[in-house]
């Protein structure tokens, strides 16, 4: 007897009401359809709300890309539209095909898409009630354009662009003014972060309610916070194209407070690795559940940017909401041991930066409605006093005060400057002096652990090694 086959096709109202729920929130949701605007060359991505008379709120997307003739976007609307197995551009974000339907489901229960291209326009809807009560797919094409469904474009007379439009966003459904605002931020703050590589080259504008966004780029590489830079690493090593790149950034506890004005929980949990496909950031936070790397205060300052492109989707594994990527088994082995090295480098310039409790604190005084000064009253500050009046050289006391008004509060908050050779000359021969007498061997020890050395706990460690040779 012959083994039969039968077609058992599943019931639209039932499975498309599962694809809907497979975890997207607001922020996630629209950094999917941000993609599709990217991949489709977009130099410009507005991203509009507002309210109807009804008091719901409804959403609007629109870009300037390459736009779709009528065939395409009714491809682009059918669930599974592509094949991840299937070779991508490497700047194509996408993946599976449903991005776009998935995330737009997920948060309205209409999604209306209209695209032009060479002038020709067209508009398609999925509406979840009528799926659900027909239990058909459905889709619904407008032969006449909504009001609401009016182009940026075709004011500018530009030829092409699409526009997704989510006439109810059921996340901010009755939400009161402070939950709403509290939304309308952490999108802001998401899309930043998410895009911050594309805002920064100039690659794309997205403009959130009228205001063209900044990048949020959490290395800091030209700020302040930053203190070291490690090089690039590269797997596998000897192509000529590498798939996978790694560097690491380590940042300062107190500046990094200065310029971001991020709140110590903040900082904690966005220490560890950053991992990025074709410039977008799809995770970050966390040791990719390495064994006994947890995150930890030690730990908080160092994070580390990984790279890789569409080209070696098929050994990452990427859910579809872009919010989590697994390397493949050999770039965890590979990326380990310099991890491993990094956090080790952290928790050594996390101790030296701790300021010593007890009696020893700041050597600058600043009140309220004075100008800063210098504590005299300080014991490093005494000792060093009493030393230059035993003949420590003239350059030596120079050169360290000037350092320490270089590095005043005032001027820190300004700009975080690199220590000049003859500064850290002037630092490593002024703890070299004190620790000559025995009696201030520890002191000379914690004057390093005080504002404003324990800025620099790279350069500090360095002097540290080199005076106890």
């Amino acid at each position: 007897m012959e083994d039969k086959t039968f077609e058992t096709p599943p019931s639209p109202s039932n499975l498309i009401t599962s694809l809907c729920s497979i975890g997207y929130d607001l922020n996630s949701a629209v950094a999917d359809i941000l993609d599709n605007s990217i991949a489709a060359g977009a130099k410009n991505i507005y991203v509009d709300f507002a309210l109807h008379e009804s008091k719901e709120v409804f959403l609007k997307i629109e870009d300037d890309g390459c736009g779709m003739k009528r065939l395409e976007l009714l491809r682009a609307m059918r669930f599974g539209s592509f094949d991840p197995r299937q070779t991508r551009k490497i700047s194509d974000l996408g993946q599976f095909g449903l991005g776009l339907k998935t995330a737009s489901l997920s948060q309205s229960d209409r999604l209306v898409v209209r695209s032009k291209s060479d002038q020709e326009a067209s508009c398609f809807e999925w509406n979840l009630d009528l799926v659900r009560k027909k239990d058909r797919w459905e889709l619904i094409e407008h032969s006449n354009c909504l009001p609401e469904m009016r182009f940026r474009s075709e004011e500018q007379s530009l030829k092409s662009g699409t526009l997704v439009y989510w006439p109810e966003v059921k996340a901010l459904r009755g939400k009161d003014k402070e939950s709403f605002n509290a939304s309308f931020m952490s999108l802001r703050r998401h899309l930043r972060l998410i895009f911050h590589r594309f805002l920064e080259d100039g690659d794309t504008n997205i403009w959130f309610q009228g205001q063209r966004l900044e990048s949020l780029n959490p290395f800091n590489p030209d700020s302040m916070a930053l203190i070291r830079r490690s090089p690039k690493i590269a797997w596998p090593p000897m192509p000529e194209q590498p798939k996978v790149t790694a560097e690491t950034f380590l940042l300062s506890p107190e500046m990094l407070k200065v310029d971001s004005s991020l709140t110590e929980e903040e900082i904690y949990n966005m220490q560890g690795v950053y991992i990025y496909r074709s410039k977008r950031l799809i995770s970050y936070g966390g040791w990719l559940g390495l064994k006994n790397m947890p995150k930890s205060k030690e730990t908080s300052l160092i994070r580390t940017k990984i790279d890789f492109t569409g080209e070696v989707d098929g050994g990452w594994r990427l859910d579809i909401r872009k919010k989590n990527a697994i390397p493949p088994i050999e770039v965890k082995k590979w990326i380990e041991p310099y991890l491993r090295a990094a956090r080790e480098e952290a928790e050594e310039l996390y101790d030296i930066s701790r300021s010593v409790s007890g009696k020893t604190s700041g050597i600058w005084l600043k009140q309220r409605g004075k100008a800063e000064s210098l504590d005299f009253s300080q014991p490093f500050l005494i000792i060093f006093m009493e030393l230059c009046s035993k003949g420590v050289s003239k350059e030596v006391t120079e050169g360290f005060l000037d350092l320490i008004a270089r590095c005043s509060p005032s001027n820190l908050k300004r700009a975080r400057k690199e220590l000049s050779e003859n500064e850290l000359l002037a630092l490593h021969s002024a703890v070299g002096e004190i620790k000559k007498e025995e009696r201030f061997q520890e002191e000379a020890v914690n004057i390093l652990k005080l504002p404003p050395f324990n800025l620099y706990p790279y350069e500090v460690k360095q002097i540290l090694k080199e005076i106890e040779k």
